[in-house]
């Protein structure tokens, strides 16, 4: 990756004349987390959303997938500019890796029907990268979902579609819907445009979370 001299600051010039890239996530979070965290991959107990949030606000939770590098820290949208996350990481620094964040137009986590966090596909194989990985049909046999750590505890899901979005799919993502036939409706749509077969059946009942990337 390479930055604009005119956009580094004096502590991001050092870390580049050390050979350190000041943006990669890698080295972001062992210097947020130091102790705290103890390094890039987490266990869930030495996750502190308390003092996370101390960090950055924003903090709504983390989000873990097991055998990847997904396991971030996950962010609401910076109030007044919804593409904040896309450019600056947890730490709120300018950076191409951006955030895990939820999307602007949800209320709260697994408060809608639908829930949608984002996040860059990096070459780097970090943030969302392993979200395209699922198309590969050898790590989505090893790859069946994901946790989410939340103020109420954690949280499992079981992925039940995956699959990609164009421009015949108008509506890849909704938040909002008229009625529980609406949402029924819609979840089928999702399981028949999936590319594998699952055993996972969601309900009106459920609360959907989609990763976007």
């Amino acid at each position: 990756m390479s930055t604009a001299g005119s956009d580094l600051n004096g502590r991001e010039r050092r870390l580049l004349d050390a050979g350190i890239d000041p943006y990669s996530p890698k080295y972001i979070y062992r210097q947020i987390f130091g102790t705290l965290m103890k390094g890039h991959h987490q266990t869930w107990p030495k996750i502190d959303l308390a003092e996370l949030r101390a960090l950055n606000p924003d903090t709504l939770g983390w989000i873990h997938m097991e055998g990847s590098p997904i396991n971030y820290p996950v962010v609401k949208g910076h109030p007044g500019d919804p593409a904040y996350y896309l450019v600056h990481n947890f730490s709120r620094e300018l950076s191409f890796h951006g955030a895990v964040s939820l999307d602007g137009d949800n209320s709260g986590m697994l408060t809608d029907r639908m829930t949608l966090l984002g996040a860059h596909h990096m070459k780097d194989a970090s943030m969302f990268f392993a979200v395209s990985m699922l198309f590969n049909p050898d790590y989505y046999e090893t790859h069946r979902g994901f946790d989410l750590l939340l103020d109420d505890g954690m949280h499992h899901a079981n992925f039940f579609a995956v699959h990609y979005t164009n421009s015949e799919d108008p509506e890849p993502v909704r938040k909002t819907f008229e009625s529980d036939g609406d949402f029924s409706a819609w979840l089928e749509e999702r399981r028949r445009r999936a590319l594998y077969p699952t055993a996972v059946i969601p309900t009106v009942r459920d609360r959907v979370i989609a990763l976007e990337t």
